[in-house]
């Protein structure tokens, strides 16, 4: 059991953490062209858009958890066909395997329901327009 803690540690550190370099840096200074208006405009955001607003703020903190959850049952699942690929007919490791798949899936569709709920209640009945980004659902 220790074993597949660590796993799934080391796996959410390597996949979950990994950080996007910007290579445009002067997107990054505060020069502005207007070109950025232009390309937020086609891209079908705006400068409306406040990403300080408190039901934006928590939706994307419950989006970022449900995201690692995922990614740590995921883990789970490979962990556990690679155990029942190698267990070479040991009937105790493919019992074990089995229970992990089987815990795994079901931690998904838990995840991905909670996902879905989350997304529904912050798309419906927020009672301003912040948890939209121009009329479109957050997950989108």
């Amino acid at each position: 059991m220790f074993k597949k803690i660590i796993f799934i540690l080391l796996s959410v550190l390597i996949i979950g953490y990994s950080f996007p370099v910007s290579a445009q840096l002067g997107l990054l200074e505060k020069k502005n062209t207007g070109m950025e208006d232009k390309f937020a405009k086609g891209a079908g955001f705006s400068k409306s858009t406040n990403a300080s607003s408190a039901p934006l703020m928590v939706a994307n903190i419950i989006k970022v958890l449900l995201s690692i959850l995922a990614i740590i049952f995921v883990s789970l699942t490979i962990y556990a066909g690679f155990t029942w690929m190698t267990a070479q007919g040991n009937e105790e490791r493919i019992k074990e395997a089995k229970g992990t798949l089987k815990t795994a899936i079901i931690g998904l569709i838990i995840v991905m329901c909670a996902y879905s709920i989350t997304a529904f209640v912050f798309t419906k009945f927020a009672n301003t327009g912040s948890a939209t980004s121009n009329g479109k659902p957050l997950g989108n």
